[in-house]
């Protein structure tokens, strides 16, 4: 499925596909509430196939900046989402790699489980990530602009992928 422009001032946004999620180079995904994006076949698959998902676009908003509990529920293969805006992960599923580029902070509230490496860029001013609910397999990248601090708990042991943090880190394996 390719989206285009979704503005949802009110409730939540949810996008459930049998195959790849993307959108046009143009458009934007605007959600004042929760986001849940799922590229999998389920019930005529088997075993379960996951697709991926590609929301790249600087544009999209995945957060209202007066809720700080909106969520980004993910649910896909290889998985790569940009924002203008925060990022605050919610409970997710993802086969493949995670890559997460926000130009302001990533967050998160709900566990992510990521089966192959997780990339995590601000591109804001001194811009945080605080990612405390990991279950990553594989490497962990993390890139702060600025004086940024990151802060993550990996419940699968840490292996740092090249990264670049300008301030604190403060890494856990539990």
């Amino acid at each position: 499925i390719k989206l285009g422009n979704i503005t949802a001032m009110v409730g939540q946004v949810v996008i459930i596909a049998k195959g790849d999620v993307t959108q046009t180079d143009t458009s934007s995904i605007t959600s004042q509430s929760d986001t849940s994006v799922t590229a999998r076949c389920r019930d005529t698959c088997s075993p379960n196939v996951y697709y991926d998902i590609t929301l790249l676009n600087t544009s999209n908003d995945f957060s209202n900046r007066a809720t700080v509990d909106d969520e980004l529920k993910i649910t896909g293969k290889d998985v790569q989402l940009g924002s203008g805006d925060q990022i605050n992960m919610g409970a997710s599923t993802i086969t493949g790699n995670l890559t997460l580029t926000s130009s302001d902070t990533i967050t998160d509230n709900g566990i992510a489980t990521v089966t192959g490496y997780l990339s995590a860029t601000t591109d804001a001013n001194n811009g945080v990530i605080d990612l405390g609910s990991l279950a990553v397999d594989g490497t962990i990248g993390l890139n702060t602009h600025g004086t940024g601090n990151a802060t993550l708990v990996n419940d699968n042991g840490l292996t740092f992928a090249a990264s670049t943090v300008g301030g604190n880190l403060n890494a856990i394996a539990t």
